[in-house]
């Protein structure tokens, strides 16, 4: 069954105007998605898309997936214009693999990963906060360690700048000062 139920929130949402929806009616015989609509006519123009991933929020379905694929180039108009037969995803939540984008072998293990948001020159309490997936909802890997988790100090030689840094931070901290800033 398709996830998405026609409710065009996405297309209202999406400041470029880059998704055309139109949904229609379940039959009551053979439901194509589980509300009563379904999209019957679902388009993104990817010449348009600004990849605001806003229509990703909007979706009440999870119907709408970011990919990690952002790079589009296209030889004609056309291709740029995915309709929902390209769009949906397989029986195992896959993407479909169209000609023209990059699908290399072991990418996904490489950029698919927990995104992670740290700060080490800002507020560390961001350090480690889980955002966002690469993927595609298929499947949910371990979260990545933190940044300085297994740092090479010997390469980076980056040791003694944090000890000196912290240092520092530690003594404007118990002035009453912000970090540096005066």
């Amino acid at each position: 069954m398709e996830k998405c139920i026609g409710c065009e929130l996405c297309a209202g949402v999406c400041p470029a105007k880059c998704i055309y929806v139109r949904g229609l009616d379940n039959p009551p015989d053979h439901p194509v998605s589980p509300g009563e609509r379904y999209g019957y006519v679902y388009e993104i123009n990817y010449l348009r898309c600004i990849h605001c991933d806003l229509c990703v929020e909007a979706c009440p379905t999870q119907a709408i997936t970011e990919s990690k694929l952002f790079e589009f180039s296209f030889t004609n108009r056309a291709d740029a214009i995915y309709q929902k037969s390209q769009l949906l995803v397989d029986d195992q939540g896959f993407p479909q693999r169209m000609p023209w984008e990059d699908w290399r072998e072991g990418e996904a293990a490489m950029t698919g990963g927990w995104m992670r948001a740290t700060s080490p020159a800002g507020d560390a309490s961001f350090e480690g906060l889980t955002q966002w997936s690469g993927e595609l909802g298929v499947g949910v890997r371990a979260p990545e360690a933190g940044q300085t988790d297994g740092r090479d100090d010997e390469a980076t030689g980056s040791k003694a700048l944090r000890i000196e840094f912290a240092s520092h931070f530690d003594a404007d901290q118990r002035e009453g000062g912000r970090g540096g800033r005066r």
